[in-house]
């Protein structure tokens, strides 16, 4: 009884708010108006003066106007008919929570944060367990539209593998996107339908739209790529060997010289024979210090090798040059004349 008491006392005090939002639909109507009527002043003008030329545009105006003018004017008769309805009395709200309590087993309030919450069935979606749920339902300002007044908290969850956050396809960070559902749990707010709150609450829990989730059911157990965030079926993720994350087949490469599978952020190219080498399959020329992988360090396919064969040749025939150099500029010895002549 103290706690309908609270709750009646918040649906009465509603009607003020009711008022003030009243207010501001009049006042959105009277915009409207202003607009319209400013706009058929200039329509007027370009009537009289034969200029076409700004008509088109005050066309488009008019055309918006009336669009916005008439959502105003739906919002301002719900407003006014809101206000007329009369609050149920604290014996109707009683039973209300009487028949939440019936309804879902037990019917839990929190003093200290004003809340009521009642749990929920454990939810299974097209195969995919997702626990049971505990719907909160904030007692203070409940009539204020401003505000969603209700959460959903997961009590077993089993999330996206995506987005922690994301418990169930329609709840992320425990607000719930109601679809169709929300002009009905606005108005059970209204008017203190605490129990129809609450079942209509789990009815959307219970249900998969597939057209609007915040993660999809068929991508709700995959596995995210490291990289690139895309979802993967189990049978296509990539494990790095090197960093030990998951990739997907676009982000993933394998070393040649391995055959380990590896991300392309741990997989380079060997310079010298231009194939795809990981990480540890690189390694350092001792004579050079060029980076380049293992076999080609092992076949002496650096070219540290090839430019010193061919310094050693270019010193070999430099030194053949400078011999044959030397030889040909040798003069003969002369003989003395006398012993020649003897």
């Amino acid at each position: 009884m103290r706690v309908a008491g609270r709750l009646h006392e918040q649906l009465q005090s509603g009607t003020a708010t009711r008022l003030l939002n009243l207010e501001a639909q009049l006042h959105q109507v009277a915009s409207g108006a202003d607009q319209l009527r400013e706009t058929r002043r200039k329509l007027h003008l370009c009537q009289q003066r034969g200029w076409m030329g700004p008509v088109p545009r005050l066309l488009s105006v008019v055309e918006r106007s009336s669009r916005e003018l008439s959502y105003a004017l739906s919002d301002l008769e719900r407003a006014g008919q809101s206000i007329r309805r009369q609050g149920p009395s604290l014996r109707e709200v009683h039973a209300e929570l009487q028949q939440a309590q019936n309804e879902f087993g037990t019917l839990h309030y929190d003093r200290r944060l004003g809340e009521l919450s009642v749990v929920t069935e454990p939810v299974e979606l097209e195969g995919v367990y997702l626990g049971p749920f505990e719907i909160h339902l904030e007692i203070e300002g409940l009539t204020d539209p401003r505000h969603t007044h209700y959460r959903v908290v997961a009590l077993d969850a089993h999330p996206a593998a995506c987005n922690a956050a994301v418990t169930h396809p329609h709840v992320s960070e425990e607000r719930l996107c109601p679809g169709d559902a929300g002009a009905a749990i606005r108005k059970a707010l209204d008017t203190g339908r605490v129990c129809d709150v609450f079942t209509l609450v789990r009815s959307v829990l219970l249900t998969y739209n597939p057209e609007s989730p915040y993660v999809s059911l068929d991508d709700w157990s995959g596995t995210t790529c490291y990289e690139c965030g895309c979802m993967m079926p189990p049978d296509e993720v990539r494990w790095c060997e090197i960093c030990g994350h998951d990739y997907c087949g676009e982000c993933a490469g394998y070393c040649h010289r391995c055959d380990e599978t590896t991300c392309l952020g741990c997989l380079g190219t060997c310079p010298v024979c231009e194939e795809p080498t990981c990480t540890s399959c690189m390694t350092v020329c001792p004579d050079c210090g060029r980076d380049l992988c293992s076999l080609c360090l092992e076949e002496t396919l650096c070219p540290c090798h090839e430019e010193e064969e061919e310094a050693d040749d270019d010193d070999r025939a430099t030194d053949e040059g400078t011999e044959h150099a030397a030889s040909a500029t040798e003069e003969p010895a002369v003989q003395p004349a006398g012993e020649a002549q003897g």
